[in-house]
């Protein structure tokens, strides 16, 4: 016993140095402490999962260097296709998400500086005094080239009073517009939209994006909920056979969204349990040490030439003494345990998982009615069962209810009537344990 438990404190902690080593990028560390922990125990499904871990990070990081090159070279697809691999394997992968993010956010921002960076650099010096802003925007349309289209509620005598001089065609748009309560929405490469900035016309003009989340983790409904309570969202639609969301709304709304739903959509996580479910007897454990002799018998000597004469003669040195043997038991410990069962349990957070080895006995009831007379079979589980659920809190220690019945048949009794039933005698412990990653508990 004190062995494995030995090598079960070094194999976890070889795990521990591992995952704490790939979490730091030290993957040639981490192949070492993996490796080591197989050496110690062969076939450990942690260890063969991290060695696996350690050769994606590695094929990853990989695929993230070639995207942030081809990035570098402004090749935004090459870029894209390298982030897909990456993310089609790991949906949560923290950088290449972010480096998406980058590229989505500067190819929007190159597309639009390639399309109106002319126009806004152009210099501009403009003197207006109580001008009606359409007038103001008619000049301005001649000098950049830019179109300039009003809604229906921007008022025809709204007047402007403008001073500019050495300024930009940008900062004059600005500023007409931060004036005159107004707001512009690019409509293509030369064509702005002017609109008065009311709410109304905020949610009437607003570009909207359409985004699909394909969740791999989180429910659906639950994520929708999360997403309407947070967004005020109204244009959202969830399909529960493909587990996905599909949100329309603002591109700020969406940012928010793509966060929110990336700190929901996170893998359950789940705790691998190694049982070993041992009987001891107390009987063994009292058998160590020394039985002292517990009778002591007398008898006349000497035995072959015993008389009456002699019997009625007796004294201390005619008559002997025999002690029974002291006898000095030193059983080795092991044999006063019993192995009942070594399973291994893999449980998510929160979810109950049970174990089951033994039997299905088959109990027969018989009810006798008027005449009739009916049999009725019910099974009861026979064995070992063990029930764990576990509570897995963010500083890696794990709570389990853990509920273990061993039971055996004691007993067959056959009634009168023929009918067999069976006495079960049955041994039940219920616990509550909270225990750190790695760490054995007797």
């Amino acid at each position: 016993m004190a062995y494995f438990q030995a090598r079960e404190r070094y194999v976890n902690a070889s795990i521990a140095r591992g995952e704490r080593a790939v979490a730091e990028a030290s993957y040639d560390a981490a192949d070492v402490a993996f490796q080591r922990a197989l050496v110690l125990q062969p076939g450990n499904e942690r260890a063969l999962a991290g060695l696996q871990l350690v050769d994606a990070a590695r094929r990853h990081g990989r695929l993230y260097a070639e995207a942030a090159a081809a990035w570098n070279r402004q090749d935004a697809e090459a870029a894209r296709a390298s982030l897909r691999k990456i993310l089609a394997a790991n949906p949560s992968h923290e950088r290449a998400l972010a480096l998406l993010r980058l590229i989505d956010d500067g190819s929007a921002r190159i597309a639009k500086d390639s399309v109106l960076a002319a126009a806004y650099r152009k210099p501009i010096t403009i003197e207006f005094r109580d001008t009606p802003v359409k007038t103001v925007f008619e000049v301005i349309s001649r000098t950049s080239g830019l179109n300039f289209i009003f809604d229906k509620d921007v008022r025809a005598d709204q007047k402007a009073t403008v001073f500019l001089r050495n300024s930009t065609i940008e900062a004059a748009i600005n500023l007409l517009l931060l004036t005159n309560q107004l707001e512009q929405r690019v409509l293509d490469g030369n064509s702005i939209l002017i609109f008065p900035n009311t709410p109304v016309k905020q949610r009437e003009y607003q570009a909207l994006t359409v985004k699909t989340f394909y969740l791999a983790n989180s429910d659906a409904k639950t994520v929708a909920t999360t997403l309407k309570t947070m967004l005020k969202s109204k244009d959202l639609v969830v399909d529960e056979k493909l587990n996905l969301v599909m949100l329309r709304d603002t591109p700020e709304a969406i940012r928010l969204a793509e966060k929110l739903v990336a700190l929901q959509d996170v893998p359950e996580p789940e705790v691998l349990l190694e049982v070993e479910i041992l009987e001891v007897k107390r009987s063994r454990l009292q058998a160590l040490g020394v039985n002292w002799p517990d009778n002591m018998a007398l008898r006349a000597l000497p035995v072959d030439a015993l008389t009456l004469k002699t019997l009625g003669n007796i004294t201390s040195a005619t008559t002997g003494v025999t002690v029974g043997p002291a006898i000095v038991r030193a059983n080795q410990l092991d044999t006063d345990v019993n192995l009942l069962a070594n399973p291994r349990i893999r449980a998510r957070n929160r979810e109950k998982a049970k174990i089951l080895i033994g039997e299905r006995v088959p109990n027969i009831t018989s009810t006798i009615t008027v005449g009739f007379s009916t049999e009725s079979i019910t099974y009861i589980d026979v064995g070992l069962k063990l029930d764990v659920e576990p509570t897995i809190y963010l500083d890696n220690e794990v709570a389990m209810k853990i509920t273990l019945e061993v039971s055996n048949i004691v007993n067959r009794i056959e009634t009168k009537s023929g009918t067999v039933a069976y006495q079960i005698g049955t041994r039940t412990a219920t616990s509550v344990l909270r225990l750190k990653d790695g760490e054995n508990q007797l």
